[in-house]
This record gives structure tokens, C-alpha cells and sequence, in this order.
């Protein structure tokens, strides 16, 4: 999945309610911050300085123990570069920012 300010509603969506195990990976390298907390159901206050993509990690092992679930701080790109033959069954692009996807 793409980008976890958008991402972290599809996140708790598919694992509450299709996936009860297996793996999903998070990839965005957006830090929460006051300016853009508003907009956002996943985060709080407290939240502020934190790599978006740990949280939404986090919060979704708290409601779906079974499902294994990984952030990673980085851009898809990056992501696939450092994941030697990285496979998906299915890519969601949840991202806000174009630089996520690149």
C-alpha cells in the first residue's frame, strides 16, 4: 500500500474486515505534523513528529493481531530497489503526495 495518510483507512478496512492473516507492507516517508493533522481520522495530537507510516502500522496490529503488517519509510521506488524481487498480489496507491509513488 501507498501512502499512509490515505492509506491508513484502507489499511484498517481491509484488515478488519477480508484479511484476517497474512502480509501487508506500507510504504510512505510523510512525518505527521500540525499543519496537515486535520485532514486525517488515524492520527493525534501526540502523534506530531512521527513517521506517518509506524502509526498506521502500529494502530492496525492493535486491532488485527493476526494480520502482519510492515512500515516502511521510503518512496515506492526506493522500496522496490531495496525489496529484491518484491511480489504483491495487489498494489493500493492510497498516497497523497506524488513523491510517494515515484
Amino acid at each position: 500500500m501507498l501512502g499512509a495518510w490515505g492509506g491508513a483507512r484502507e489499511a484498517h478496512w481491509i484488515c478488519s474486515r477480508y484479511i484476517w492473516f497474512g502480509e501487508i507492507d506500507i510504504v510512505d516517508f510523510d512525518i505527521v505534523s500540525l499543519s496537515n493533522i486535520h485532514r486525517q481520522i488515524a492520527f493525534k495530537l501526540e502523534d506530531r513528529d512521527r513517521y506517518s507510516v509506524m502509526l498506521v502500522a502500529e494502530r492496525v496490529r492493535e486491532k488485527s493481531p493476526f494480520v502482519s503488517i510492515s512500515g516502511h519509510q521510503s518512496s515506492f521506488s526506493q522500496f522496490i530497489s531495496k525489496s529484491n524481487g518484491y511480489r504483491a498480489d495487489l498494489i493500493i496507491d492510497a498516497s497523497d503526495n506524488m513523491d510517494v509513488t515515484i
